[in-house]
């Protein structure tokens, strides 16, 4: 596999060697103390896209069972933990994780916090995720009140995904996107700009040029119909929130990684 447009440590275009084909797509928007944020989200990238490069973890032949996938996540909480230890002040870090692994046609998602995916189907956009904020569970919908009841780390409660699959279909996109986007624009606005955009990569710089107050990172991909093969482009933009303290819980630091095949 490569890697492709990442925020991580790990140069565009490198070659990531493991047995598990086909498109990784996540993006993590790290809590806590500055510079921790960013510690604990670029922990969850890392350790989940090589959980599925890994044999007969999350990712065998088989493909990723719920089990494996909850067990993944509890390791990563453990690891989060262990970091904890050392972040003063409080809050503990943790990070939200949206991730969407692809070996076409078929999707899975799994998602916690408030990190969003999209599908845009024939003009028609559908939300996959549930928001895992205070305000979505007390009136059920995105609101001031951006604390989270379910991340990973951040306490000590072990992290409730949201595990879904899902079939993909020619012409369909993929949209994973921090929160710093989707506060920004309601779901018009982001059908929009997917269904206009001349390419992926225009695309993705249309959804997080809008903004200041938060990071913002959107990941596209476009599953097309080129001939008789099928094409899969996938873009990832981004642009930083101006350094400043952040409220407690607030998350003010992300990281992304898609990943395509070798």
């Amino acid at each position: 596999a490569r890697v492709h447009g990442t925020s991580l440590g790990i140069e565009d275009d490198s070659r990531i060697f493991g047995p598990t084909q086909g498109y990784l797509l996540a993006v993590a928007d790290g809590l806590g103390p500055d510079g921790y944020d960013a510690r604990a989200s670029g922990i969850l990238v890392r350790d989940m896209v090589q959980a599925f490069l890994e044999e007969g973890r999350v990712a065998g032949r088989s493909g990723a069972s719920d089990l494996a996938l909850r067990n993944a996540l509890d390791e990563l909480q453990v690891d989060l933990l262990s970091l904890a230890a050392d972040a003063v002040p409080s809050p503990w870090p943790g990070s939200t994780l949206t991730l969407v692994h692809v070996r076409w046609p078929d999707a899975l998602l799994v998602h916690v916090g408030d990190t969003r995916a999209y599908l845009l189907r024939r003009g028609e956009l559908r939300r996959l995720t549930e928001d895992h904020s205070v305000s979505s569970a007390v009136r059920g919908e995105a609101g001031r009140d951006r604390r989270l009841w379910n991340a990973v780390g951040g306490n000590l409660v072990q992290p409730r995904p949201q595990i879904e699959r899902f079939t993909l279909e020619l012409g369909d996109q993929l949209l994973v996107c921090s929160d710093g986007v989707w506060r920004e624009r309601d779901d018009a606005d982001i059908r929009r700009a997917l269904a206009t955009a001349p390419d992926a990569e225009r695309a993705a710089r249309a959804l997080v040029e809008r903004g200041a107050d938060d990071d913002r990172t959107a990941i596209v991909a476009r599953f097309l119909e080129a001939g008789e093969e099928r094409e899969t482009l996938v873009a990832r933009a981004a642009e930083p929130a101006p350094r400043k303290t952040a409220a407690p819980g607030a998350p003010h630091a992300r990281s992304s990684v898609p990943v395509r095949p070798a």
